[in-house]
């Protein structure tokens, strides 16, 4: 082809390309000079997208009205509750705290003040109700939802400031005697048993070690009674700190009073006698205690990191196997 020819067939391009822009700034003015054609576009348009996208409805539009909390915005989950001596209150997603084998070193689970240690752990609902008793008779509540929730080291918020308490008011209750108690004994824990109950009876104490014992080895007395020994107490493992009722499914939650938690499974510990000294569970620092246990209400996969050998103890006239 000839050079006249190749730019014959290229003006002609450029001409045809530039009476095309001319229509389309005309049909554009004419749409944007015109509110009906503007609004049937967007009429074409969106036909064009149902067309596209159309699918069943997949909520139910019905004519009912009702009312709207936030707790409806509110997932339903466990957490960890921690309460300090001084008053400080928070809660974390139990998720957070993964399973270890017994006799592990545990997590940092509040980082309290110099003066202060953790008195109390606990596992609720973030629907659940909390309630607070005061040495004035009254009761207040809150919803553990409400309760500020804070990194694993955090100390979290004091409870004067969630609550209207009086002036001078205080973290008490009182009651009817349940139990006889001798020198400087203290109730620590409680658990309702049935007739139905198929579990056992976990003990542990302040340094670290516990144990499992079946629940006949407890016989029934009456309210005001003395009671039977459950765990020998030494200078080695300490003051009993809390009981729990488990299963071979359960997992406990220790904490103590310098914040360190550590979760683990109870079927890793033995059933032993009850007038025993226990086994280590938790390993701890110079001067640190456990403080609270509590038992979580899910069961999670275990992931164990450390794992101690148990310690044999010498006592009483029990059997070599039930000195542990």
């Amino acid at each position: 082809m000839r050079l006249h020819r190749l730019t014959g067939l290229e003006r002609d391009k450029i001409i045809a390309e530039y009476n095309d822009i001319l229509a389309l700034i005309q049909r554009l003015k004419e749409i944007l000079a015109s509110e009906v054609e503007i609004l049937n576009i967007i009429k074409q348009e969106l036909l064009d997208v149902r067309k596209q996208f159309a699918n069943p409805r997949r909520t139910e539009i019905i004519a009912k009205s009702g009312e709207f909390s936030l707790e409806d915005l509110i997932v339903e989950e466990d957490m960890v509750v921690t309460v300090s001596h001084s008053g400080y209150i928070k809660r974390n997603a139990v998720s957070l705290y993964r399973a270890q084998r017994r006799g592990g070193k545990g997590k940092t689970g509040m980082r309290p003040k110099e003066e202060d240690f953790v008195e109390l752990l606990f596992i609720a609902s973030t629907h659940a109700y909390v309630l607070i008793f005061t040495d004035l008779g009254k009761v207040y509540w809150l919803k553990v939802h409400e309760i500020p929730q804070g990194g694993r080291a955090s100390r979290g918020k004091a409870i004067v400031n969630l609550l209207q308490l009086s002036p001078n008011e205080n973290r008490t209750s009182r009651g009817v005697r349940g139990m006889m108690l001798e020198n400087e004994d203290c109730i620590i824990g409680m658990e309702v048993v049935s007739e139905t109950t198929a579990a056992t009876l976990v003990t542990v104490t302040e340094n670290g070690y516990g144990k499992r014992t079946n629940l006949d080895e407890y016989r029934i007395q009456s309210r005001g009674g003395k009671g039977i020994i459950t765990i020998k107490t030494t200078e080695r493992n300490g003051n009993v700190v809390d009981i729990k009722l488990v299963n071979e499914e359960s997992d406990l939650m220790f904490i103590t009073d310098r914040g360190k938690v550590l979760r683990t499974g109870v079927a890793k510990l033995s059933v032993i006698g009850r007038n025993t000294m226990g086994v280590r569970l938790m390993v701890l620092e110079g001067g640190e205690r456990i403080v609270a246990v509590a038992k979580l209400a899910e069961k999670d996969e275990e992931h164990g990191d450390s794992e101690a050998e148990e310690e044999t103890f010498e006592g009483g006239d029990e059997s070599p196997e039930e000195t542990l």
